[in-house]
């Protein structure tokens, strides 16, 4: 007798809810205030050219672009030409989302699936929304989980091109970017010792939001990025103090800002002011 065996079937990218779907025809000078919210927000441009700002940057998105903003960042739209949009707003749990943090131009499949989204949702759903998302009463069967569906293939199709290109790292499950992710961050801080990275530069240089990068960090390094960088900061000040170089060389060097802040800084980790730590003989400490 011929045996089968189960293969539990696991789901790269699982959407949990949908918050609200828009298509939108914007008018020049068209503008939508500042907000942050718990989910994702998708933002398709299917004609003219929309603004938009996350984190202090702006960036312009003309047609055919696709731009995710992931939880919690601040963003707001902009236009200076007449527009029309497609926007979802849909939470989700997976952190290989975090890969699609840079604006994308959809290609061909891509496109149609969107194509197909939007006629899914209008046969479905009450449009315009309003305060919550309401499910037609004649909708068709299913109607809920095919949009569902066709978001996640969405998706992961894009998840994938992103890593085709070689602009991260392949992987093969969300730990492994995760562990590749502290690796590269713990790099990029190693190489600024001599100098003064900042957080937001740090996710620019590696395409992911601030968010994200501090709640993976912390939850494998035990600690946030920024006081990471400064712990080894204070390591290498300890191996300047003890080659002789005088305190106030070490802060300038180290890029500390000013001595009394290397200082404070320096004794609230080791528990000694520098000028102290410098005579104290290695064997000791």
């Amino acid at each position: 007798m011929k045996k089968y065996y189960n293969l539990e079937l696991k789901k790269t990218v699982s959407v949990t809810g949908l918050k609200t779907v828009e298509n939108l025809y914007l008018d020049k000078n068209f503008f939508y205030p500042t907000e942050t919210h718990k989910f994702y927000e998708l933002i398709y441009v299917l004609d003219g050219e929309v603004c938009c700002e996350n984190d202090d940057a702006i960036l312009r998105l003309d047609k055919g672009k696709f731009k995710l903003t992931p939880p919690n960042v601040s963003h707001r739209y902009f236009t200076d030409t007449n527009a029309n949009v497609f926007i979802i707003c849909f939470t989700c749990k997976s952190a290989l989302l975090s890969v699609l943090s840079a604006p994308t131009i959809l290609e061909y499949d891509e496109k149609k699936l969107i194509e197909k989204l939007m006629r899914e949702i209008e046969k479905s759903f009450e449009l315009p929304f309003r305060e919550r998302v309401i499910l037609k009463k004649d909708a068709p069967i299913g109607a809920q989980q095919i949009t569902e569906n066709i978001i996640e293939e969405f998706l992961i199709l894009l998840i994938r091109k992103t890593i085709e290109k070689d602009e991260i790292k392949v992987v093969k499950n969300e730990t492994e970017l995760e562990k590749n992710l502290i690796n590269d961050i713990k790099e990029i801080l190693r190489d600024n010792i001599y100098g003064n990275i900042s957080l937001s530069k740090i996710c620019k240089q590696l395409f992911y939001c601030s968010t994200y990068l501090n709640n993976i960090f912390k939850r494998h390094a035990k600690t946030t990025i920024m006081q990471y960088y400064n712990d080894l900061k204070i390591e290498e000040a300890k191996l300047l103090l003890k080659s002789g170089l005088p305190v106030s060389k070490v802060a300038d060097k180290l890029h500390f800002g000013d001595p009394n802040y290397f200082s404070k800084a320096f004794k609230k980790k080791t528990g000694y002011s520098p000028s102290s730590y410098k005579n104290i003989k290695i064997d000791q400490y």
